[in-house]
């Protein structure tokens, strides 16, 4: 399947354009609900440090309160609130996330040119430049690609990873989260291994 760029799309994605940058491919995603499930995916890694937190504090005001009022708690009682604490947060997280995905999906258009990948919704862009593609692979009906760390990251990566790390070889919460935060995926795409080759070729150092 050859790959190109449409009009409509091409409009879209020009006025993000720098100067001498050149457009070479643009695509609108196949299927709202696959944004929006991305949406979903990025809500709920959002929400997880952000339900830890609370989930610490309403912890702490759950059982100050039980030993204000000599409440004595059941073994349930003690298990079963932070696992609801965090079951709720999460939850909203990734039903927030889904929510904002699916309204803008119509706004979001992916475009390759000839010094960075974009990912454009509306007014704001995302983008993996040349100097900072670590890799692209296809994943289904859609690519993922992900950037380079920074030297902040690296550090800060280390030090969260070093904390905690539970399972030696499993990635922990904090490693799936940064990676999180280094990647463009691109889903519900006509042609992803053509498109794969593409970004390979173009961003490739």
């Amino acid at each position: 399947m050859s790959l190109g760029v449409d009009p409509s799309t091409r409009a879209a994605l020009e006025r993000h354009l720098w100067a001498g940058e050149e457009l070479l491919w643009g695509e609108r995603p196949g299927s709202v609900a696959a944004v929006a499930a991305q949406g979903a995916r990025r809500g709920f890694n959002a929400a997880v440090p952000v339900a830890g937190t609370v989930m610490a504090v309403l912890l702490y005001a759950y059982f100050r309160l039980a030993d204000i009022l000599n409440i004595a708690l059941t073994p349930l009682a003690v298990y079963a609130a932070p696992v609801v604490v965090m079951v709720m947060g999460v939850g909203v997280g990734a039903a927030w996330g889904w929510w904002q995905a699916r309204q803008s999906a119509p706004d979001v258009v992916y475009g390759l040119t000839t010094r960075r990948l974009m990912v454009a919704r509306g007014d704001s862009v995302e983008w993996i430049g040349g100097r900072e593609f670590e890799g692209v692979e296809v994943r289904g009906r859609g690519v993922v690609v992900t950037r380079q760390r920074t030297q902040i990251e690296y550090q800060w990566s280390a030090e969260r990873t070093a904390q905690d790390r539970d399972l030696p070889g499993e990635p922990t919460m904090s490693e799936v989260q940064e990676l999180e935060q280094r990647q463009l995926r691109l889903v519900s795409l006509r042609d992803p291994v053509g498109v794969e080759r593409l970004i390979r070729g173009t961003l490739r150092p």
